[in-house]
């Protein structure tokens, strides 16, 4: 079961820039994992997907904190791994013709800005009420709001999503609301 909780932050100037560089910083640490998977899959045609996120986690752990580089290197391993299925789908033919699988694409900056998001596991946030605190953030610390910083206005979305059990279905994934 995953669980979404979409918010619109009103942060003041300083927290804007700290989130902004976190999501920069998380940005960089998915290119360096998706690099050096990249260097893997073309030199041995398979990925140590535990190995890169060992290297990367040491690698970046005081920066973003070992939670945050942890969740990028398993959502960065979810693409691969969706990849690698969907390269297996079309050599057996059960792909459309059109359908060409390509490896997890890198981020790339958009009108001078890397735009990311910045993945948080259940532990690394706090919303009470309208006031959201993020922790665990490697040398960004705690980012916590209130006084006008980092409030969120009422949650844009909130939601579970959960899988369910036929593989055969089109769409296996459903949301159901938390209210």
């Amino acid at each position: 079961m995953k669980r979404t909780i979409t918010l619109k932050l009103q942060p003041s100037k300083e927290q804007e820039k700290a989130l902004f560089e976190l999501a920069q910083a998380t940005a960089i640490i998915w290119n360096k994992l998706n690099y050096e998977r990249l260097k893997q899959f073309k030199k041995f045609g398979k990925i140590d997907f535990a190995g890169t996120e060992k290297e990367v986690y040491w690698e970046f752990k005081n920066w973003v904190g070992g939670s945050t580089v942890q969740q990028l290197a398993r959502k960065n391993a979810g693409a691969w791994r969706s990849f690698f299925a969907l390269s297996k789908k079309k050599k057996s033919g059960n792909l459309p013709q059109w359908m060409k699988p390509r490896p997890p694409a890198f981020i790339k900056e958009n009108n001078g800005k890397k735009l990311f998001v910045i993945p948080l596991r259940n532990d690394q946030y706090k919303l009470d009420g309208n006031i959201l605190e993020l922790r665990r953030l490697g040398k960004f610390g705690k980012l916590r709001g209130g006084n006008g910083m980092l409030t969120s206005a009422t949650p844009l979305r909130r939601d579970y999503t959960v899988r369910n059990g036929s593989e055969s279905q089109n769409n296996p994934w459903e949301t159901f609301p938390l209210e």
